[in-house]
C-alpha cells in the first residue's frame, strides 16, 4: 500500500515537480540517506513506472544496496518502510511548495500561525498591513479571491477584537459584513450546483438522504452567549457554564479561551453593578478554569492585562497565598517587555491586600511605569495606600489633583471607558478627602456609577469618612 500510494502520487507530477522534490529530499535527508538513494533509483522510471522487473522490491534492493550498509548491520533497508517515509516527505514537499507559490494562502497561514502562537503584537501589525493592502485592490471575481478576503476578514476581526480597551466597532462590523457576504456567496454557489445536479438526475430527489450527526454544542454556546450579552441574562450564563463543564474534554483549548473572554466581560459588568454579589468568586472560578485548560499545556503566554486581572480578582477574595503562587509560576512567562512591571504591580496588589501599605508604596515607587495603563493602576494603588495610612489630607488632595490632570490629558487624546472609570474614582477620592459632601450624597453618587472602579473600597472610605 505504501508503495502504491507513493508511486500513484509521483506519477501525477511533472518533471519539474520531481526535480524539486529531489532537491528538497537531499536538503533535509542528506545526499547519501536511504530515502534519497531509493528515490534516485526509482525516479529514472518516471512517469509511467512500467518496468515491472526493475521496479520489483527485491531487484531494486539489490541494485540500490549491493553491499551491507555496515559491518554491524548486515540487513538491507526494508523498502516498504522507505516508501511510506517517501510518501510523507512528498506530501510535505507539495504542501510547502503550494504555500510558496500561493502568496495569499501563505499570508493566511502566516497570520493564523501568529494568532495561535499568541504573538499578538506582531499579529496585529501584520494583519492590519495585509488587510489594508487587499481591501484597496480590485480583486478578480472568483471563489478563491472571495474566500481569501472572507478568511482574511475573519482574522482581521480577531485582531480588532484583541483591542479590549477601545474596540473599533465600525471596523469590526465591516469585517463581519465582508465575511457574511462571502459565506452567502459560497452557499448560493453550492445551492446552484445542487439544483443543477438535481436537473441531471431528477429521480435522485426520492433517494433516502444520508444525515451527518454534527456536534452542535459550540453553536449552542455561541447562540446562548449572544443572547446573554444582549439581555445580560444570568440564567444563560449558568447554562453556558454547565455546557462548558459537560463538554470541556471535547472543546479545543484555543476555542475555550475565545469563549471565556465574553463570559469574563459579563462578570465584570455584574461586579461593577452589584458590589456585594457573588460574581467575584465566579470570576475567580472562571480564571482557574482558564488556567487548568491552558491551550499551550504550559504556564505562561498570558497577556499582561489578563495576568493583572487574575491577581486583582484573587486578592479581592483575599486569596493572597494563591495569588502569590500564581505570580511565581506565571510571572516569569510574561513577555520580556512587560514582565518586570506586571510582576511589580501584582506584588504591590498582594502587599496592599495584606495591609502592608508602606511596603506596597516602596515597590511602586522603585521607578516610573512607562505604559500609561500600568501607571494608572500604580497611581490608583498609591492613592489607596495614602488613604489607608491616613497621610495629610492636603497631600492626598494634591495627589488626586495631579492624577486627575493626567487622566484628563489622556482622555483628550482618546476617550476610553477604563480612563473614564479611573477619573470618576479619583474625583470621588477628592470629594472624600475634601470632606465637603454629605455621606449619603457620596454613597448615592458611588452607587449611581455602575462602571466605577473599586466602588466597594470607596464605599468603605466614605463610611469611615475621616481619614
Amino acid at each position: 500500500m505504501a508503495k502504491l500510494n507513493f508511486f500513484s502520487l509521483l506519477q501525477e507530477l511533472n518533471a519539474d515537480d520531481v526535480a524539486g522534490f529531489h532537491k528538497y529530499l537531499k536538503q533535509i535527508q542528506g545526499k547519501q540517506s536511504v530515502p534519497v538513494r531509493v528515490f534516485e533509483y526509482y525516479k529514472k522510471f518516471h512517469p509511467d513506472f512500467s518496468n515491472q522487473k526493475k521496479m520489483a522490491v527485491e531487484y531494486a534492493t539489490a541494485k540500490i544496496f549491493p553491499k551491507p550498509l555496515s559491518e554491524k548491520r548486515k540487513q538491507r533497508p526494508h523498502l516498504p518502510n522507505t516508501f511510506s517515509d517517501l510518501f510523507k516527505l512528498l506530501k510535505e514537499y507539495l504542501i510547502l511548495d503550494s504555500v510558496r507559490k500561493d502568496e495569499k494562502n501563505a499570508e493566511l497561514i502566516w497570520l493564523d500561525t501568529l494568532y495561535k502562537r499568541r504573538i499578538y503584537s506582531f499579529f496585529a501589525s501584520q494583519t492590519d498591513s495585509i488587510y489594508a493592502k487587499i481591501t484597496e485592490e480590485s480583486a478578480i471575481l472568483s471563489e478563491a479571491n472571495q474566500r481569501y478576503l472572507g478568511l482574511l476578514s475573519a482574522l482581521q476581526f480577531q485582531n480588532l477584537a484583541l483591542q479590549t480597551k477601545s474596540p473599533p466597532i465600525q471596523d469590526m462590523q465591516q469585517c463581519l459584513d465582508t465575511l457574511r457576504t462571502f459565506q452567502e456567496m459560497w452557499l448560493e454557489k453550492m445551492e446552484c450546483q445542487l439544483a443543477n445536479a438535481r436537473k441531471v438526475r431528477p429521480g435522485a430527489a426520492s433517494e433516502q438522504l444520508r444525515t451527518v450527526a454534527l456536534p452542535t454544542e459550540l453553536r449552542d454556546i455561541y447562540q446562548m452567549m449572544h443572547q446573554m450579552i444582549l439581555n445580560e441574562d444570568e440564567a444563560l450564563f449558568k447554562e453556558i457554564e454547565k455546557l462548558l463543564i459537560e463538554n470541556i474534554h471535547r472543546i479545543d483549548p484555543e476555542e475555550l479561551q475565545i469563549i471565556l473572554t465574553p463570559l469574563r466581560n459579563f462578570l465584570s459588568v455584574k461586579i461593577r453593578k452589584d458590589r456585594d454579589n457573588p460574581w467575584v468568586a465566579k470570576f475567580h472560578e472562571l480564571n482557574l478554569f482558564r488556567l487548568q485548560y491552558d491551550p499551550r499545556n504550559q504556564k505562561g503566554k498570558i497577556q499582561p492585562q489578563e495576568f493583572t486581572n487574575i491577581v486583582s480578582v484573587a486578592t479581592r477574595l483575599n486569596k493572597v497565598d494563591w495569588a502569590e503562587s500564581f505570580v511565581r509560576e506565571y510571572g516569569p512567562q510574561l513577555g520580556e517587555g512587560s514582565r518586570a512591571n506586571n510582576i511589580r504591580l501584582a506584588n504591590a496588589t498582594i502587599l496592599f491586600t495584606r495591609k502592608q501599605f508602606e511596603s506596597c508604596l516602596e515597590v511602586l515607587n522603585q521607578e516610573e511605569f512607562r505604559d500609561f495603563y500600568e501607571r494608572m493602576r500604580a497611581r490608583t494603588l498609591v492613592l489607596r495606600c495614602y488613604f489607608e495610612l491616613k497621610i495629610a489630607p492636603n497631600d492626598i488632595h494634591d495627589y488626586c489633583h495631579s492624577f486627575e490632570a493626567s487622566l484628563d490629558r489622556q482622555l483628550k487624546i482618546k476617550k476610553e471607558p477604563p480612563l473614564e472609570a479611573a477619573l470618576a474614582f479619583v474625583r470621588i477620592c477628592k470629594a472624600i478627602v475634601s470632606m465637603n459632601a454629605n455621606k449619603k450624597v457620596l454613597l448615592k453618587r458611588i452607587q449611581e456609577k455602575p462602571n466605577l472602579i473599586l466602588g466597594h473600597w470607596l464605599e468603605e472610605q466614605v463610611r469611615k469618612y475621616k481619614i
